[in-house]
């Protein structure tokens, strides 16, 4: 059997596991109007929780906890990306990362976890500097734009004198 082929099949067979799930807690996931059909309104929530229901969050599936609901760290690391969590992981440790999103008021914690993996992410890159070294690096960039300018700009006048003085037949 071809990979395509088996790949269907497993597709087609987590559609039935869903739509079986679907019946037998009587949720709707699709919202059938007259023309088309559509996913609910509630649709994304829905799914989130059957995700939740069949797979733990990656910060409970690599420290191998139980993932309840009220898991602080699944809203910011989904199962399907554990690299992420691996990163910020290494770098700050799990009760550090907790402490740093429970610390830190409810719309303002997805911002924090994101500024945590790019911290994470630039260590990797650059073990002593992180991202102060990128930060570092752009400031030197900004510094050499500004004196290429300030030269161009000085260029562009003594063109315009020198075309002033003596014009041009």
């Amino acid at each position: 059997m071809g990979r395509a082929v088996r790949l269907t099949l497993r597709f087609f067979r987590s559609l039935e596991f869903f739509n079986n799930w679907a019946i037998l807690t009587n949720v709707s996931l699709f919202s059938v109007e007259k023309t088309s059909i559509q996913p609910a309104k509630d649709f994304n929530r829905k799914a989130q929780e059957i995700f939740r229901i069949v797979y733990p969050c990656a910060a409970c599936k690599i420290q191998r906890r139980k993932c309840g609901d009220n898991c602080p760290l699944a809203p910011y690391f989904p199962p399907n990306d554990p690299h992420k969590f691996l990163l910020v992981n290494k770098l700050f440790g799990s009760s550090r990362i907790l402490k740093i999103i429970q610390d830190i008021p409810g719309e303002k914690r997805a911002d924090a976890v994101n500024s945590m993996v790019y911290e994470a992410s630039a260590r990797v890159v650059d073990p002593i500097y992180g991202c102060t070294g990128a930060i570092c690096r752009v400031q030197k960039q900004i510094l050499q734009l500004a004196t290429t300018q300030a030269e161009l700009l000085n260029a562009q006048a003594n063109l315009s004198l020198q075309d002033f003085i003596m014009p041009v037949k």
